[in-house]
């Protein structure tokens, strides 16, 4: 599948990257530089959405905040086995570019959108993308001293965070309201 996703790139493209396959709630993910390697404690997040969206009679709707390879987003989809609907959001542009890979390699296309942008200001979401069950976000958390002392997580643009780190809690947790459906 992989294979078949890389054909329209270039060799350059697949060779300006280090990648790599890795496994995420028993879903496999293309990785490369660009974006964070998903962690198995991470796995906690897509186990307690796929538990709540389970026991959700109508269609649903994700909204993941940094979806970066779209690891979350795909295997909760995935893993809640009934009709869901996704949008992915990240600043990085190369990042959605993995992240497309992947949603197309699962043929979930035709179910998730992706934008390009800011944690800082949701509003180029627009009123039509509102009312979500859920919101999946594992956001930057760390000082740029932190940063440099843990360097091999993942790119800077996922991990540092003004602020002390808080940035982008407190950015989110400005805009989460109005994103989320009443009840």
């Amino acid at each position: 599948e992989y294979v078949e996703q890389r054909k329209g790139m270039t060799s350059e493209d697949l060779l300006s990257n280090d990648w790599c396959i890795a496994s995420f709630c028993g879903l496999s993910f293309y990785i490369t530089d660009d974006v964070m390697t998903p962690k198995p404690s991470s796995e906690v997040l897509v186990q307690t959405t796929t538990d709540y969206l389970l026991n959700t009679e109508a269609d649903f709707s994700i909204l993941d905040l940094g979806i970066g390879s779209g690891c979350l987003l795909l295997s909760a989809l995935i893993n809640a086995r009934h009709n869901g609907r996704g949008i992915g959001v990240d600043i990085s542009a190369d990042a959605l570019k993995i992240a497309k890979i992947n949603i197309d390699s699962y043929d979930l296309s035709d179910r998730i959108e992706l934008f390009q942008g800011d944690f800082g200001d949701l509003s180029f979401l627009g009123n039509s993308h509102t009312n979500f069950d859920v919101i999946l976000c594992n956001p930057p958390y760390l000082t740029e001293n932190e940063c440099k002392k843990d360097r091999p997580l993942g790119p800077r643009v996922a991990l540092v965070a003004e602020n002390r780190g808080l940035a982008c809690y407190e950015s989110i947790s400005r805009q989460v309201g109005s994103f989320l459906k009443p009840d």
